[in-house]
């Protein structure tokens, strides 16, 4: 007869590290229900004074003043799940930059009644982000940026140009 606690069954073993894959894989940002992402270009202007007071894309539960296209575009499903995992990769390591952010490009997640829920704001130019609620992952900007451009939204290398884009759209997609 066996007393106390002896080592756990092989099979037990064996499930535990079946099922540690799928728990380490799954997204763990935004942590809150959301039916619907958009995407999002915003604060492109390149006066310092104006785009550190905007690298919020909501604000006060609104689109920031800023945005371009209040519309946005629309993510699929599986555009939704492939975002997720570009914001929360399984790898947990990489580097910190401490330069300006100035956040160009954002996600916004919405709940059933179009309210945001969450969102996460992307500066391409030096790899920092912001999010709501707060993340502290390193996400995989290349993968953000390729999404960005699969859905039209425009990425450039060069940083004047998000001035000039600003300067070209239609005053009624800027609210000032």
């Amino acid at each position: 007869m066996r007393q106390g606690f002896g080592p756990a069954p092989w099979w037990l073993a064996l499930a535990g590290l079946l099922l540690l894959p799928t728990c380490s894989s799954a997204p763990r940002w935004p942590g809150v229900h959301f039916a619907e992402v958009r995407g999002y270009v915003f604060n492109l202007s390149d006066d310092a004074d104006v785009y550190l007071h905007h690298e919020a894309v909501v604000v006060d539960g609104h689109l920031d003043e800023t945005v371009i296209d209040r519309e946005g575009v629309v993510l699929n499903d599986a555009q939704t799940t492939r975002l997720l995992g570009a914001i929360d990769p399984p790898i947990t390591s990489g580097m910190v930059y401490l330069s300006m952010i100035h956040t160009r490009h954002a996600f916004v997640f919405y709940d059933e009644q179009h309210r945001p829920v969450a969102w996460f704001a992307i500066c391409f130019h030096c790899s920092q982000d912001l999010a709501d609620p707060e993340f502290a992952g390193f996400p995989d900007y290349d993968a953000l940026r390729q999404l960005c451009v699969e859905l039209g939204l425009p990425v450039f290398d060069d940083e004047g140009k998000y001035a000039a884009l600003q300067a070209q759209a239609p005053e009624s997609t800027i609210e000032r």
